[in-house]
């Protein structure tokens, strides 16, 4: 959190004027989805990729935002707003109730794993989504959702609230929720009618199915936000040059090898892993819609899936992205080998063994040919784990 005078700074634009009013009804609409989302009793296909949860959270309510937000721009920008006289000497604004009046006020910007709605004032740094809601709540200004960090273990043993944007949160309904006509009706007749539609769609997805289709919308953006995990390891954070020089000193690296998994998954689940989730989704929604409107700007943002994995640039960064995948499981395993683990040789076989099936055969298999009787990395071992290193580097930031 920051400090006081600065949260009041990031947040008067919510409290006041146009932009209050647009991020209100914004966080209104948010708000009457999640409960319906919540309230549903229907069929939902099994979640066995997010643990068959029934709770959204902060992942998958992030990219809830992102796409009910950019349907809402789309139509917001397929009405023209401004309309000019028969001679274009006089120009009035289009409110009719026939459209969507404001786009969503909550820019899109880039975070950790690619892009995320946020609040941002072009002065300090972008506030995300779920963090915006929760200092709210504890501002006690806005009541329309319930976020519950979860509790975590400091390094010093106290317990203590995780940050409202650890992946464990859970972002449910308010405790009080009132009619739909309480929660749309500032909402013009056009709006209501789509929050309406998009009520029907998103209520029979399940959070795999949110979080691949607000991470997807098209092939070009998938392929950006590949590239973007690609080069987080080796050129923003640096991590594949630490973990290299850990190997060449003989020591532990977990951390590096944990955060090389981390952004190495994140690289597959966009390279591939997503799309089964994406087509479901997508599918469920085309069927649910009635709305021509609202049904041509889904079709028209959210493309089909073959479309996306189909793509040769696409299935090349899959490969990349398996590769890079498999190598950072071996680190681990070779890091906990020179950490001293005496059950090394189990996961080194499995481990060299994935390796050996993406592209990245030799790489020994068990301690006895990774480590000496003192603990060192053999030389060999290393300086061809160092190559495979090399080369998966230069893979990924050549993509």
């Amino acid at each position: 959190m920051g400090s006081e005078d600065s949260s009041v700074d990031l947040f008067h634009l919510l409290r006041s004027g146009r932009e209050g009013l647009q991020f209100e009804r914004m966080f209104r609409a948010l708000s009457f989805l999640v409960e319906r989302w919540y309230a549903y009793r229907g069929d939902r296909s099994p979640d066995l990729g997010n643990g068959g949860t029934s709770q959204l959270r902060s992942i998958q309510f992030d990219k809830l935002v992102m796409l009910v937000a950019r349907l809402w721009d789309a139509l917001y920008a397929r009405k023209e707003m401004l309309q000019f006289g028969p001679l274009g000497d006089q120009v009035t604004l289009n409110t009719g109730a026939d459209a969507v009046t404001f786009p969503c006020p909550l820019q899109e910007m880039p975070g950790k794993h690619g892009p995320g709605r946020a609040v941002y004032d072009g002065q300090t740094p972008p506030r995300f989504i779920v963090s915006v809601l929760y200092q709210l709540q504890q501002e006690d200004l806005l009541h329309y959702f319930t976020i519950t960090p979860p509790v975590e273990v400091a390094e010093t043993g106290q317990r203590r609230t995780a940050l409202p944007n650890h992946p464990d949160t859970v972002v449910g309904p308010p405790v009080q929720f009132g009619s739909k006509k309480q929660f749309v009706d500032r909402f013009l007749p056009r709006e209501v009618e789509v929050i309406s539609e998009l009520e029907l769609a998103i209520r029979r997805l399940n959070p795999s199915e949110i979080r691949a289709l607000g991470t997807h919308e098209n092939c070009p953006k998938t392929i950006a936000s590949i590239k973007w995990e690609f080069h987080a390891l080796g050129r923003r954070l640096g991590v594949l040059q630490r973990l290299r020089q850990s190997l060449v000193e003989g020591r532990p690296f977990p951390a590096e090898a944990q955060e090389w998994i981390e952004y190495a998954e994140e690289a597959w689940s966009k390279a591939s892993g997503n799309r089964g989730a994406y087509a479901a989704g997508r599918d469920r929604i085309v069927a649910e819609l009635s709305d021509p409107e609202v049904l041509s700007v889904f079709q028209d943002v959210q493309a089909p899936a073959q479309e996306i994995w189909e793509d040769p640039r696409v299935v090349r960064l899959w490969t990349v992205a398996g590769r890079s995948l498999g190598l950072a499981r071996y680190s681990l395993t070779v890091s906990a080998a020179l950490g001293g683990g005496k059950k090394t040789s189990g996961p080194l076989h499995e481990a060299s063994a994935y390796c050996a099936e993406v592209g990245i055969p030799g790489l020994p298999d068990s301690a006895d040919n990774l480590i000496s009787a003192d603990g060192k990395l053999l030389p060999n071992a290393r300086d061809l784990i160092i190559e495979w290193v090399d080369r998966i580097l230069k893979e990924m930031l050549s993509c």
